[in-house]
């Protein structure tokens, strides 16, 4: 069975309802709450995430709607553009931005998407690779090191950080877990691969990561994703875009996601598993299946529900996630399904 048609429609649906609710800066809303389902006692917590994420997942959707809400996503982007074109995950708006450093996976992710729709923007990549540890993997903290001190733009960001070193060591130092300095993820590196793409400096991280495939191991080395379809999903994007170095994984992610126990899956994760398995396993028996859950999901208004995407460490006290982000999720994946 092909659900080509019903794919459209609710495309169109998921579409209309994110052009509703993006926000008039161009952002869309983030939750931030204590339970995955982030019904109970979530707020709003302003971020450039979710509109990076979202833009993403249109950017190659051939609808005016949907090029229309890229363009005021990626709008946004720029105005929360740090000197040096880095991101932070809090808006300029934030009261907790100052303290905040930037970091390597809204960086890479933010700099993808509008390096893809053709804008204009500093040079990063120099500060990306700075942030590199003795293992060749990328550290998700931008902080300041010696390796700043031999390049302008490097020295720029010392020169910055210095009035802020106090509220960052705050940063760092609260929280139910501390997020040291140097600490490094899977969905993380996998993103900061997709946008440098395999060059020397990557392939450490090409080779880590398909370590972290072969092992099953990906939910317990990223402290924020905490996911294997995450990693699947980032994975397979960047072979999309030309990472030949974690092409040979995609067999192994393709027994993967047709084997997973699917259907106590939220949403995004069916999402994102429909997305995975419509690039690498086409032709699995269970994909349509799929489809038609995530179709009954849709709510009437043309979103799907809240769910958690990321968390504050390990111990999942605060989960961050929204419609919007769901939404976006669920477009790319029937998207993707309905060109097979």
């Amino acid at each position: 069975m092909n659900f080509r048609h019903d794919c459209q429609r609710s495309v169109r649906a998921g579409l209309e309802f994110l052009e509703k609710s993006q926000l008039p800066s161009g952002e869309f809303l983030t939750l931030v709450g204590p339970g995955p389902d982030l019904l109970q006692d979530a707020k709003h917590d302003p971020s450039v995430f979710t509109a990076v994420n979202v833009a993403t997942s249109l950017i190659d959707i051939d609808d005016l709607g949907a090029r229309r809400i890229v363009r005021h996503a990626a709008d946004f982007l720029l105005t929360e553009m740090q000197p040096g074109g880095l991101w932070k995950f809090w808006t300029k708006a934030h009261p907790g931005s100052r303290g905040m450093p930037p970091d390597v996976d809204d960086t890479a992710c933010a700099a993808s998407l509008l390096g893809a729709l053709g804008y204009s923007m500093p040079d990063n990549r120099r500060m990306l690779l700075a942030n590199l540890n003795r293992q060749g993997l990328f550290r998700t903290w931008i902080t300041p090191s010696s390796k700043h001190l031999l390049f302008r733009k490097g020295r720029a960001f010392l020169s910055a950080s210095l009035s802020s070193r106090a509220a960052r060591r705050i940063f760092f130092e609260c929280g139910s877990e501390i997020p040291r300095k140097d600490t490094f993820e899977s969905v993380v590196n996998a993103n900061v691969l997709l946008y440098l793409g395999d060059i020397r400096e990557t392939l450490p991280v090409a080779s880590w990561l398909s370590g972290v495939v072969r092992k099953g191991a990906a939910s317990g080395t990223d402290r924020y994703y905490q996911s294997d379809l995450a990693l699947f999903y980032a994975l397979t994007r960047a072979v999309e875009r030309g990472c030949a170095s974690v092409r040979p994984l995609m067999p192994l992610i393709s027994d993967r996601v047709s084997g997973i126990d699917w259907r106590g899956l939220s949403s995004l994760y069916l999402a994102l598993c429909i997305r995975v398995q419509s690039s690498v396993a086409p032709d699995s028996a269970n994909l349509d299946e799929k489809v038609s859950a995530l179709l009954s999901a849709q709510l009437e208004d043309g979103g799907w529900p809240a769910c958690a995407f990321y968390y504050d460490g390990y111990g999942r006290d605060l989960c961050w996630g929204s419609r919007e982000l769901t939404t976006g999720f669920c477009i790319e994946a029937l998207e993707r399904y309905g060109k097979l």
